[in-house]
């Protein structure tokens, strides 16, 4: 099989940044500024970005970068852990039903944060690199 690459961004129509909130007690709270960052970073590599002003979705055209932050926050010493899920996916249907295929995908995890902020959109930038050097 190939290797999804960074060059490969270029080529995705209909790509949408969706934001999978996890977090609890206020362990990520920049949820648009995350979206923001991503999608500039995948417009400054060439994706076509997609527009909420359709419903349709174009199978084999359509993907979506996934943030998906999962935390909470420790009692014992009020910090925030968890992880943060990075994936880029598009739908297929096989045999009528309907799944997520992974292009890539990048995970870390985290503990002793106040908040996961910064290490979001760290994992961003880190996982886009890392798409640069495959």
């Amino acid at each position: 099989a190939d290797v999804f690459t960074y060059a490969d961004i270029k080529n995705l129509k209909h790509i949408e940044v969706v934001l999978s909130d996890r977090a609890k007690n206020a362990c990520w709270t920049n949820l648009s500024e995350s979206r923001q960052y991503a999608e500039e970073k995948l417009r400054g590599a060439g994706a076509t970005l997609f527009s909420p002003d359709t419903d349709e979705v174009y199978y084999g055209e359509y993907y979506a970068f996934v943030i998906d932050v999962a935390s909470r926050r420790s009692k014992a010493m009020a910090l925030c852990y968890g992880s943060v899920m990075l994936k880029i996916v598009t739908p297929v249907s096989i045999s009528g039903n309907d799944y997520d295929a992974m292009a890539q995908g990048y995970q870390a995890i985290f503990t002793g944060k106040q908040n996961v902020n910064v290490d979001v959109i760290e994992a961003i930038q880190t996982f886009l690199e890392q798409l640069k050097d495959s």
